[in-house]
């Protein structure tokens, strides 16, 4: 059950993230969001990060047995 959680709760925060053109990099500092408008190189390389972070980690609750 948790790891269909994990799941949606993770392409639920991609879709987000692909429909307002932010991305949240870490909890504090100066650069904690990326903008698409403003830079593009970054924000795919952390999207395509929290992709595989997305399909990664339920993937291996479900292996694990969660």
């Amino acid at each position: 059950m948790i790891t269909y959680i994990i799941a949606i709760l993770s392409v639920a925060i991609l879709i987000a993230e692909l429909r307002l053109g932010i991305v949240v990099v870490g909890l504090n500092g100066e650069n904690m969001v990326i903008e698409r408008s403003k830079k593009p190189g970054p924000y795919w390389a952390i999207m395509a990060m929290h992709t595989v972070i997305a399909i990664g980690v339920p993937t291996l609750a479900h292996l694990s047995g969660l």
